[in-house]
């Protein structure tokens, strides 16, 4: 008699014991879910930070008198994208560069009496603890009638800044 409750009593006690153990790794899986909601979260959030960063640098640059605005801080006063591999002060090169919708990969020559329109893909990297971070400006310029001068733009303008983690080789 005493055999049987003793095994009725053990079963009992491991049955508990199992049961604990689901719901301990229930809680441990909520809780890495939780933890990875929230390094991404703050991922996201110092990536925004050094956009702005960014755009703080050039307005500060444009008090000290070093630049005209913020468009001069990104292409420097040499229009760096008009010629390809050239890298501003600030750090920035041409990623792309399109002109009248064609992909252009060398210099850039405007169309004589007829309308130009650039879109201009500028790009900085950045390396912050072992992340590649790449800021990317999106810079629009228009031209009526050109001579053959880049800087009598009809209108210029930055359509867009943007900061993203830049993954190279995901597979490795």
């Amino acid at each position: 008699m005493v055999l049987p409750l003793v095994l009725l009593i053990i079963s009992l006690l491991l049955w508990m014991f199992s049961i604990t153990l689901l719901f301990y790794k229930a809680e441990v899986n909520e809780i890495q879910a939780l933890k990875s909601s929230n390094d991404i979260y703050w991922e996201l959030e110092n990536i925004s930070t050094i956009a702005e960063y960014e755009l703080f640098k050039g307005d500060k640059a444009i008090k000290l008198n070093e630049y005209k605005d913020i468009i001069e801080y990104f292409e420097d006063e040499s229009l760096i994208w008009i010629k390809p591999n050239l890298i501003s002060k600030s750090g920035y090169k041409r990623e792309s560069l399109i002109q009248n919708k064609k992909l252009i990969s060398g210099e850039v020559i405007l169309t004589p009496m007829m309308m130009n329109i650039l879109e201009i893909k500028l790009v900085k990297e950045i390396e912050i603890e072992a992340k590649k971070i790449e800021i990317v400006v999106d810079i629009y310029y228009e031209y009526l009638k050109p001579d053959g001068d880049f800087s009598k733009s009809n209108k210029r303008e930055i359509r867009g800044v943007e900061a993203k983690i830049k993954y190279e080789n995901i597979r490795d």
